[in-house]
């Protein structure tokens, strides 16, 4: 009669617990006592959790979170506490355990010794100081109810009692539907063992998203959360099945809490925050900006601060958007060149080994277009001055104390008229060694400058040509020698036939040419218009 009645109680205790965990409601183990509480929220946390580092991170995380969106700081905190263990002692929860199934967010939630990924997600918004009847409702299991019998975070209709449900999938689970990119801070909603928009079978924190589409449509995304009783990271794509080769999808959708209802804190909101190891926590910096142009760069700068390992600065534009994230800056300046616009930049002074960090104020700048520049003029220079002057180490054509900027091509020394300089918008170009063309006729110039000297045969742009007073000349058809050299070549309108070869006649001589040279060193006979004639030395033999 003792056996039925024993097996009858513990018939009943299972299944009145059976009926609490599907239902949603909750079934409270013995709860340790919170005596600690929390700066700004007030919430309560046990003295167990307040004695080990995960306390200590979440105050950090509450500190730095000031001036961040309720959405970020929201994220901070979840992000505090990665690496938590829950302990098989539901008096211990510092989050050094040995991964039993207390922690210190079952305890705090009222649940303690049971599967704890939904009050993880609560404790989060709690401590974050986001509002459960406007922003983020509370729940204790991933599919349960809110106080007025309706699902937390998403329904069949497709809506929370606050915040959006995003689906990701059609009706009847067939088409994944890709219009939704993952937000930080959303709440990953996962499929129960079958396709069901009834009930949730877990949930976890997205805290960072993949810029780029993957080519199915779906988003990768990372989320931290209870992982085996742990507080971990993973790592999914938003199209995931639930097993390999499953029909069953992992995720049902998102929820995003409405976080228009939240507000940023202050800095004055933060003050009285004490972090245990202070002397961990990197100076607050401060930032200095010193706008450039759209083509100067705009410059940073900042005072060193105490336990700082090294700085990151954060750069946004006028929509909000982060634009440039640089870190590991060991010193105290940075600078980068942006477009014209308004801009936003914060610094972040890290102590990497105690994993602390402290932002600085957030600063506005504007970047202005740059303005044309104007034409250089030369301070102590006669405004009336006309001619070269050598600036930065460059000769340039200058009028009325300023560059020329329309001298271009072969243009006269005012000062000095017998000087002519190759140049354009008014500078000589010193590289410049060749024939170049002016007024229908071609100089040579050496170094930018003509060459009144030059008599020789130079190459320009494959082909050769008679200088002589440093003129090309044009006028001059026949045989003429290089005077810088022995060599004689046949030339045409100046420039040397270097297409022909055959017999040439030259002041009533008649002379063969090979290639527009003449062939010196030639001794034979050649074939000139249906005859054969004798060449010696270059010359016909008569």
């Amino acid at each position: 009669m003792k056996a039925r009645a024993l097996k009858r109680i513990a018939l009943t205790l299972l299944a009145v617990w059976m009926i609490c965990c599907f239902s949603g409601t909750d079934l409270a183990a013995t709860k340790v006592s919170e005596t600690v509480k929390l700066p700004v929220t007030g919430m309560k946390v046990t003295e167990s959790y307040a004695s080990g580092a995960y306390y200590t991170k979440l105050l950090t995380a509450m500190k730095n979170s000031a001036g961040q969106k309720a959405r970020d700081r929201f994220v901070m905190i979840a992000k505090s506490q990665e690496g938590y263990k829950g302990s098989s002692k539901s008096t211990k929860l510092a989050g050094d355990g040995d991964k039993g199934i207390y922690t210190e967010y079952s305890n705090h939630r009222g649940v303690a010794g049971y599967d704890w990924c939904a009050a993880f997600v609560s404790w989060c918004g709690e401590a974050a100081g986001l509002s459960s009847s406007k922003v983020l409702p509370r729940s204790n299991y991933a599919g349960g109810k809110n106080s007025s019998g309706k699902a937390a975070w998403a329904d069949p209709a497709g809506a929370g009692t606050v915040g959006t449900f995003h689906r990701v999938w059609s009706n009847d689970f067939s088409k994944y539907l890709s219009d939704y990119k993952p937000q930080p801070g959303d709440l990953c909603l996962f499929m129960k063992s079958s396709n069901t928009w009834s009930g949730t079978s877990h949930v976890e924190i997205v805290i960072s998203v993949n810029d780029t589409q993957n080519s199915d449509g779906s988003w990768t995304f990372t989320t931290i959360g209870r992982n085996g009783n742990e507080v971990k990271q993973s790592t999914y794509k938003s199209n995931a099945p639930r097993s390999k080769n499953s029909s069953v999808r992992k995720f049902k959708g998102f929820y995003t809490p409405n976080w228009s209802a939240a507000a940023a804190w202050t800095a004055s909101d933060v003050s009285g925050i004490v972090i245990p190891g202070a002397s961990k926590t990197p100076g607050k910096p401060t930032l200095t900006v010193s706008a450039g142009t759209s083509n100067t760069e705009t410059a940073f700068s900042w005072a060193k601060t105490s336990n700082t390992e090294y700085y990151t600065i954060r750069i946004y534009d006028s929509t909000g958007a982060e634009i440039l994230l640089r870190g590991g800056i060991e010193g105290t300046t940075f600078s980068t060149q942006l477009n014209a616009g308004k801009y936003t930049a914060k610094l972040a002074s890290v102590n990497n080994t105690a994993q602390e960090w402290t932002f600085s104020d957030v600063v506005s700048f504007t970047v202005a277009a740059a303005a044309p520049e104007p034409t250089p003029g030369f301070p102590g220079l006669d405004p009336a001055y006309a001619g070269i002057y050598l600036y930065n180490g460059t000769p340039v054509i200058v009028k009325n104390g300023r560059i020329d900027e329309d001298a271009e091509g072969l243009t006269r020394d005012a000062a000095h008229p017998d000087d002519w300089y190759y140049c354009s918008a008014g500078i000589v170009h010193t590289e410049v060694t060749q024939i170049v063309p002016y007024d229908t006729e071609w100089f040579y110039v050496k170094n930018g400058k003509l060459d009144t000297t030059m008599a020789a045969i130079v190459d320009y742009n494959g082909g050769k040509f008679a200088v002589a007073a440093g003129r090309l000349l044009r006028e001059y058809n026949g045989l003429i020698q290089d005077p810088a050299g022995s060599d004689w070549y046949f030339v045409a309108s100046g420039q040397a036939q270097t297409q022909y070869t055959g017999l040439a006649q030259y002041d009533g001589a008649w002379f063969y040419i090979v290639n527009g040279k003449l062939a010196v060193d030639f001794v034979g006979d050649v074939q000139y218009d249906g005859a054969w004639f004798h060449v010696d030395h270059g010359m016909l033999a008569l």
